[in-house]
């Protein structure tokens, strides 16, 4: 995500809440291997669609994962307890 590219990934433990299906990734159900070449094919097949998870994806990692409000996140949920 933070390289920008496409992510196909499966909706099992935390992942469906680090991402947005359809706007930073692909989800699928886990171990569904039809599911998994589909998302791949559909990814290959539009281009305009796999530019547009690239971007998002990118753009969601710099907006929650930047280092410095991470560390600023942490710093407040340790000042709360």
């Amino acid at each position: 995500m933070a390289m920008e590219r496409p992510v196909v990934a499966t909706s099992a433990g935390g992942v469906p809440e680090t991402v947005e299906n359809g706007k930073d990734s692909l989800l699928i159900p886990p171990r569904d291997e039809i599911a998994l070449a589909n998302a791949i094919n559909t990814l290959l097949d539009d281009s305009s669609l796999r530019q547009s998870i690239s971007r998002h994806a990118r753009e969601d990692v710099i907006l929650r994962f930047d280092s410095t409000k991470c560390v600023d996140r942490l710093f407040e949920s340790l000042d709360s307890h």
